[in-house]
């Protein structure tokens, strides 16, 4: 069985506890079936961070994780504690989420496999976009060429090059 490091972010939950949760809560139930087919396939461990700066901090020490489990809300109890006014604004998982697509592009990754746990919609739908719009853009880098298509790219740069020199 392999092993599998997921960042959880989450200001409250922790994820031992969290998902071995029963309830009649829709969040628990629909998350509840995609952390146990996870934990069925593979070892995994949950690195907890509660709020953006220590999200941030998590990855330029360890690297991008395999996986990242995104809440939205993280300033409204435990993680948020001790925040400015100015820090809470940007402490959610949408900014995470965007805070990881400029890392990622300025360090040359791809963006790690993700999933979004939060009970909250829009905060749900605006970090899905944030990501997913990343990865259709680097998708769009990766051209393939056929042969030809690269042997007809090379003679066209040689043979500007060449009337350059001529």
């Amino acid at each position: 069985m392999n092993n599998l490091t997921i960042l959880w972010l989450d200001d409250q939950r922790d994820p031992y506890v969290y998902l071995k949760k029963r309830g009649n809560s829709n969040t628990l139930i629909r998350n509840q079936q995609f952390y146990n087919n996870l934990l069925k396939n593979y070892n995994v461990k949950f690195v907890w961070v509660k709020n953006f700066y220590q999200f941030v901090d998590y990855i330029k020490k360890n690297g991008i994780p395999q996986f990242i489990s995104f809440d939205h809300d993280l300033n409204n109890r435990g993680g948020g504690d001790g925040l400015s006014d100015e820090q809470k604004l940007e402490n959610n998982g949408a900014n995470c989420a965007r805070w990881l697509v400029e890392y990622c592009r300025k360090n040359g990754c791809s963006l790690p496999r993700f999933y979004i746990h939060s009970a909250n919609p829009r905060g749900s739908v605006e970090i899905n976009k944030v990501l997913t719009n990343e990865q259709h853009k680097q998708q769009a880098v990766h051209i393939r060429l056929t042969e030809s298509e690269l042997h007809e790219i090379i003679k066209e740069a040689v043979n500007t090059i060449l009337n350059d020199i001529i």
